[in-house]
Order: structure tokens, then sequence, then C-alpha cells
């Protein structure tokens, strides 16, 4: 996988969070960006349960050289974004990284959350991202102290987002995927499967559809095929929570 760290944005009034992959900390600035977009997609919602239009106005984060430039002579890329949108910026003293100590928290347990997900699943850690995403849909469709103006209710019901909490599934859940129809290459029509092809095939769950956590039009799965290790995001995917991994759906991933 090319990316090597995890950002995690959170609102410190709501505590909701959104986790991004980066290759390296100079992408900090693009994911910026995709956090902003995902604050317009969301912006119909908060505005018809709360009233108000979702704004940033202060972006707090520790002095790391992601956020900082060397001895401060010149705007850091970051700095740049924040001043182009008018957002006010908040740094701890150096070495005092309490001060954002919401944040700090929320990425140890969302570390120690992956690694046990991964192994109770049997995933490998190629999936390490994909089980941090899954982990953010759950804690904010979930109750938590993180919460403050929603007195501890999960973070998307106090903001108005849609929550589809019946259809969550633990990590690397089993599952079968019925696989859309092959297509030919000169005439985009489908093909004719084979009359002894398989109609559904083994897959574990690994993460879930826009349409779940961001208003985007697949409310499915996210999937990888158990021996072929291709991934799918389908509608057309019905999870066995009861059934437990063995280490035979493993062997091809």
């Amino acid at each position: 996988s090319p990316e090597n760290f995890w950002l995690t944005l959170m609102c410190k009034e709501y505590g909701v969070a959104k986790v991004y992959p980066i290759a390296g900390k100079s992408d900090v600035r693009r994911v910026w960006r995709q956090f902003k977009q995902w604050v317009e997609v969301i912006t119909p919602y908060v505005m018809a349960k709360l009233g108000v239009e979702p704004k940033i106005h202060i972006f707090a984060a520790d002095r790391g050289p992601e956020f900082m430039t060397t001895h401060g002579r010149q705007r850091s890329a970051m700095d740049k974004e924040l001043l182009r949108d008018g957002i006010a910026r908040w740094n701890p003293s150096a070495g005092d990284s309490n001060k954002c100590g919401k944040i700090e928290v929320f990425n140890r347990v969302l570390v120690g959350a992956v690694n046990v997900a991964l192994r109770r699943g049997g995933a490998k850690n190629v999936f390490a991202y994909d089980c941090a995403t899954h982990f953010e849909t759950h804690f904010n469709m979930s109750p938590t102290s993180f919460n403050i103006v929603g007195g501890g209710e999960a973070p998307f019901k106090t903001l108005g987002i849609p929550m589809c909490n019946e259809r969550l599934v633990r990590f690397f859940c089993p599952a079968w995927l019925t696989p859309p129809k092959q297509l030919s290459v000169e005439t985009g029509e489908a093909v004719n499967q084979k009359h002894l092809a398989m109609r559904k095939v083994r897959c574990f769950i690994i993460g879930y559809g826009s349409g779940m956590t961001e208003g985007g039009d697949s409310d499915g799965y996210k999937v990888v095929v158990a021996g072929s290790g291709k991934i799918y995001s389908s509608m057309h995917v019905t999870p066995t929570p009861d059934m437990e991994v063995s280490k035979s759906f493993l062997t091809g991933l």
C-alpha cells in the first residue's frame, strides 16, 4: 500500500471524525481539500437538522512538520490554505501536544481497534486503512462522550447525517457477493455466463458504500473476494455475520 500515514480530523464540539490515508506528510494539503468537500456534502443534512451551515473557524494541530515550517521563516503549504479560507490556526507550545488531547485519545483508540479488528477478522496488514475507515464509520454512528454538544449521542445523529446502524457489521465479516456481469470489450453488452459459473462468490466486507456515510449513490458494501483478492463496491452483498473466518478463506489473499 502506498499509504504510510493516517491523518485524522475531528470536530472538537460534535466529535465527528474523519480518517484519511496519506503517502507522505506533504499530502496534508490535498487531504484538507478533500475534507472540505465532505463538509459541503453533509451541509444539507446539517442545515435541515440544526438550521445552520457547518463552518470551520479554527484549525488546531500539533507542531508536526506537516503543519509547520522550519523556524517559521515562511508560511507552510497548510498555512496558505488556512489563510485563503479565512480559518484561524492554533498550535500548542512545543512538546505540549496534550492540548490536543481529544484527537490524541482518538488516535490511540483507532490504532488499538484496527489491530484487534485485523487479527479478529484474519485480515492482512494491507487492509489496515480500510479497517481504519471502517472504524471511523462505526464511531460516528455510535454514542460517544466526544460529542459535547449532543450530550454523548452519536455525532452523525446530532448533525442530522443519515445513519444505517442496522447494516453495520464487523470488519472482514464473511459475505456473499453477486459479481457484476462480464461485458464484451467490443460491444459493451453482457456476455452469456457459462452454465456452471458460480452465481455468488465468497467475500469479506472491508468497508461501506459512500451512500452510508457521505451522501453518495452507493448504499452497498466494499468487499474483497476470497482467493482472487479482487475489490468490489457493490449493493449485491449479503453479509453472513454468524460465520466464523477459517484460514482456508485467506489462502489467496
